[in-house]
């Protein structure tokens, strides 16, 4: 596809107005910021889920702010830009948040990410490049820079949106003035170079994990928090909320008790299955009360988790 540059980049279908690819990158990262704030509620308890060490508290939400900043930088190319304005049906080439993943191997990005030592930049790829839950090591259609079928495609990295995202990556990380990207298309072979540094880097990353639990536990925080962040931005734009006040008035009230649990939420719950027939407890439900204090419950929508735990 052509490589003319828009004058606007799109992260989303123009509907019922248009959300340019740069407001939201910095709306995800204001939310994972308003979200996770370490003085209060809900990023202490994160902070405790993934059993991150006090001094990891600040790393991570500096972690998690970057990669909400370059999630969906891979949005920058023609193939998304002609899907989200209904000008084309076909299936993306490659999938936008493999791309934003394969810039951050780009040498000179790489480098600039990791110059300050505050960053690291293989915790920010697995971020990115998993928060659709679509992306393997293995061959299939989520493979890592699968090729969908068959062209090119041009990409708009050098976009000013893009450069100006980068900015705003490097205010917040305190680095130095990112480099400026130059306009290429997918594939060619610098990309191909960048993509088999990026496998060897992910291939080192992964042995790493088994035994740096502290590095693992930081990765899994932000890989988390950054489908949380990316879904509130997503979801109060489209909405026409504000994402600072939505989150003070939801996220950050005061939690509910023990008694306004039962009162609020169990017992019309369990007043209202009993309505059709006596309430008799899951096999799971049951079984949840030898579980410890820290349980993952998979069951579908409307079973029982919330009576479980």
């Amino acid at each position: 596809m052509g490589t003319v540059l828009p004058q606007q980049l799109l992260a989303k279908k123009p509907r019922p107005r248009a959300i340019t690819l740069e407001r939201h990158s910095l709306d995800t990262s204001e939310a994972a910021g308003q979200l996770f704030r370490l003085d209060r509620r809900w990023g202490q308890a994160w902070c405790r889920l993934f059993r991150l060490a006090p001094e990891q508290h600040a790393r991570f939400l500096l972690h998690l702010q970057v990669a909400g900043l370059l999630h969906d930088l891979g949005k920058a190319n023609a193939d998304f830009l002609a899907r989200v304005q209904g000008q084309s049906k076909s299936a993306q080439m490659v999938r936008h948040e493999h791309l934003s993943a394969l810039l951050l191997h780009l040498p000179g990005i790489r480098s600039w990410l990791s110059a300050q030592g505050r960053l690291d930049p293989d915790v920010l790829t697995g971020a990115v490049l998993s928060h659709h839950f679509k992306a393997s090591s293995k061959a299939g259609d989520f493979m890592w820079c699968r090729q969908h079928r068959s062209g090119t495609v041009g990409l708009f990295f050098h976009h000013e949106e893009v450069q100006r995202v980068l900015l705003r990556v490097a205010e917040v990380a305190r680095l130095n003035c990112p480099p400026t990207l130059a306009p290429s298309t997918w594939p060619d072979t610098s990309w191909e170079r960048s993509y088999e540094s990026a496998r060897k880097a992910a291939d080192v990353f992964r042995a790493d994990l088994r035994k740096n639990a502290p590095r693992q536990r930081l990765l899994l925080a932000t890989k988390a928090g950054l489908i949380a962040a990316d879904t509130v931005a997503s979801a109060l734009v489209r909405e026409e909320l504000d994402i600072r006040h939505w989150i003070d008035d939801v996220v950050h009230k005061e939690p509910i008790g023990p008694e306004e649990i039962s009162s609020k939420i169990l017992r019309p719950r369990i007043t209202q299955l009993s309505r059709k027939r006596p309430l008799k407890f899951h096999a799971f439900q049951d079984a949840a009360a030898t579980l410890g204090s820290r349980a993952l419950l998979l069951a579908a929508c409307g079973t029982g988790k919330t009576i479980a735990a």
